[in-house]
């Protein structure tokens, strides 16, 4: 019992160091700044990190939404994902994640369009 949940513990310690080792030498590749530097700057130089980097990501999701032959679905996930891990440090006290905020924003417009205000039970779609 005690070796599984050591071998579990390594293969998870392992794979983050891989994904952040991966975040890192793609936002160097790409912005060509160091991600372990920016973690560790002031918060003004984070933000201003931050900024930079959400204007790669709009960049990137224009490239896409025009079809470019430039786009790169890899670098935009790794842009987004640094992103979010910047704005991360940046507003820790927040605990939704951005892809819970869309959809609760979503599922609100969609209830005050259908008058389903009071949420419970959604209508099957119309055919």
């Amino acid at each position: 019992m005690a070796f599984d949940v050591e071998i579990r513990e390594f293969v998870e310690t392992r794979e983050r160091a891989t994904h952040e080792a991966a975040q890192t030498a793609a936002l160097q590749i790409v912005c060509g700044l160091d991600l372990v530097a920016v973690l560790a700057a002031s918060r003004d130089d984070r933000e201003k990190a931050l900024a930079r980097v959400s204007r790669m990501v709009k960049r990137e999701r224009h490239r896409g939404a025009t079809r470019h032959w430039s786009y790169d679905l890899n670098r935009h996930i790794a842009l987004k994902q640094v992103c979010d891990r910047l704005r991360a440090t940046l507003e820790p006290e927040r605990t939704t994640t951005t892809e819970t905020a869309k959809f609760s924003r979503h599922a609100e417009a969609w209830a005050r369009r259908s008058g389903n205000r009071e949420g419970g039970e959604v209508p099957p779609p119309s055919v």
